[in-house]
């Protein structure tokens, strides 16, 4: 109602004034239209990026569906890992006798162990699990920690 009131006294008497608030009208409506029809077909090719991106997910797993490729080479780069962490309680075995704080030595030396293995070394562990499992999210974030840049 008070827009009506206005228009009735900016316009009252001036028929040039009338006519150029029915021309803001046109062109707010315009204006309006047109951001409507960007944020669509924004939302329209965010939608299509989304489903290339899953459609191509699901190719990658149809291709690895009976492949072992991956988780071959997991296995053999897991090998000094496990080493690593397993080698000070292959030790407490070997000595035969256990004395009182050995397991948590044991325990404390594979921790250190695993700290000292390469940073190479850990980023490769990383990226191959994340791949072999299909966790994109956290291939990223390694990427990221060590500002390296994955291709897409």
């Amino acid at each position: 109602m008070v827009p009506t009131i206005i228009k009735g006294i900016l316009t009252g008497g001036f028929s040039f004034l009338q006519s150029w608030w029915e021309g803001k009208q046109e062109q707010a409506k315009q204006e309006l239209a047109i951001k409507q029809e960007s944020v669509r077909v924004e939302n329209e090719i965010k939608l299509k990026q989304v489903t290339a991106q899953l459609d191509i997910d699901a190719e990658r797993v149809r291709q690895m569906d009976k492949s072992w490729k991956d988780e071959w080479w997991l296995i053999i780069f897991s090998i000094p890992l496990v080493n690593m962490f397993l080698s000070p309680f292959v030790d407490l075995v070997m000595v035969g006798a256990y004395k009182e704080g050995m397991l948590a030595q044991a325990a404390s030396e594979a921790l250190k162990n695993l700290d000292t293995a390469p940073t190479w070394y850990i980023v490769v562990i990383l990226m191959m699990t994340f791949l072999s499992w299909g966790y994109r999210k956290g291939l990223d974030q390694v990427m990221s920690m060590f500002n390296f840049k994955r291709g897409k």
